[in-house]
């Protein structure tokens, strides 16, 4: 392991991969979606001398690592898939196996992405009006439960919602809405850029696998709502 190691994910990346990085002294660092991204923030963090980016991913299954290709690579990706495989075939293990022990080392943690398809002449300005809805009158309780921190990445301003105490985050630029809940969970709204669509993206995370699949079925029909409400 280098002197400071980092590892980037985008935003819409599982949360699972900050708490093993932050747990074996690895720093994360969020990106926007999209490897340019990824290869400007290692670039940035290694110029500056503050940290050694070692691995970058994001939930589409794109990778980077290392710095033979400052883009999604999928060879150097299934190179260390294969050394995974051998590694832990050595102790009878399957990359199976070794998920489920870290899901028990780290807790568990489940995702979902639903498309909110809105085609048609009039599909852009659906997904303009329900974008704006969101962030000019936010909820303030999803599916039952209270939302506690609000992120814009359109002005890159985060809102405690009890609090109403502003702060600036690191990203900005971006239309995309994020909403942490009271039961820890993240919902992250944010039109697709070549699509016709709205993606909602569900991060729960508990300590028992039943209580996540809960969360994801409660908030699945808040998302699967959305475009009637909004």
């Amino acid at each position: 392991m280098p002197d400071n190691p980092a590892t980037l994910k985008s935003l819409v990346t599982t949360e699972m991969a900050r708490v093993i990085a932050e747990k074996n002294n690895v720093a994360c660092f969020d990106t926007f979606t999209g490897f340019k991204f990824m290869a400007e923030k290692k670039n940035a963090l290694e110029a500056a001398g503050t940290h050694k980016v070692i691995y970058s991913y994001e939930e589409s299954y794109g990778y980077m690592i290392g710095d033979f290709v400052r883009d999604k690579d999928a060879v150097t990706a299934s190179m260390l898939i294969a050394e995974m495989a051998a590694w832990y075939a050595g102790q009878s293990m399957t990359l199976f196996d070794a998920l489920q022990k870290l899901y028990e080392k780290y807790g568990q943690f489940c995702e979902k992405t639903l498309n909110l398809i809105m085609p048609g002449l009039d599909g852009i300005v659906k997904m303009r009006t329900l974008m704006d809805n969101l962030r000019n009158d936010p909820p303030t309780e999803i599916a039952g439960e209270t939302v506690v921190i609000r992120r814009d990445y359109q002005d890159g301003k985060q809102i405690n919602v009890k609090t109403g105490v502003i702060t600036q985050i690191e990203l900005s630029g971006s239309n995309v809405l994020r909403f942490e809940m009271a039961d820890g969970t993240i919902l992250i709204v944010r039109p697709s850029g070549t699509e016709p669509k709205i993606k909602v993206y569900i991060l729960a995370s508990s300590e028992n696998c039943n209580v996540c699949d809960e969360k994801i079925s409660k908030y699945t029909k808040w998302a699967e709502n959305l475009s009637a409400v909004y």
